[in-house]
């Protein structure tokens, strides 16, 4: 299986210099807002609108993932490069979208996520949860997966804010 993983974009669209025909899956790994300048907000907004529809023609073949930089406009997060001019229409987009998008992807043992995942967060934080659970049958990008978008494991303060 060939793959290619493409992260932390910041708006800028290299992406579109790869063939999707040379590719088994395309996995990007999130990061796709903030930047400083000369990358405009609507470039931004723009490059990642294109990354969404290429994901809807290549549904099975394209993955993508969350970055801390998009969780900003999702939880209130706040990264380096943060613009709060585009908070409304990110947080909608992503929103809108919001069935195309994982914090987590796994393949066999190779698992994608932003920021990676050390055996002591998975055996001090994860392991624990998934058993309270009952997850523990999933993979782990699953466990993530499950975790991140129903709240639990959250505190309630993070529960009232995850994407409906």
């Amino acid at each position: 299986m060939k793959i290619i993983s493409i992260g932390d974009l910041h708006g800028k669209d290299v992406w579109k210099q790869i063939d999707p025909a040379n590719y088994d899956k395309i996995i990007f790994v999130g990061d796709y807002t903030d930047d400083f300048p000369p990358t405009t907000d609507e470039q931004i907004f723009t490059n990642l609108i294109n990354i969404i529809n290429f994901k809807k023609s290549n549904f099975d073949k394209v993955i993508l993932l969350f970055g801390n930089h998009d969780c900003s406009y999702i939880y209130g997060w706040r990264c380096s490069g943060y613009r709060p001019s585009m908070q409304d229409k990110l947080f909608n987009l992503f929103k809108d979208n919001r069935a195309l998008f994982k914090f987590a992807y796994q393949i066999d043992n190779y698992i994608w996520t932003h920021a990676g995942i050390t055996k002591f967060w998975y055996e001090d934080y994860l392991s624990p949860i998934t058993l309270t659970y009952g997850l523990e049958n999933l993979t782990i990008a699953e466990q993530i997966n499950h975790l991140a978008f129903t709240g639990k494991g959250f505190s309630d303060e993070t529960e009232q804010i995850l994407i409906p």
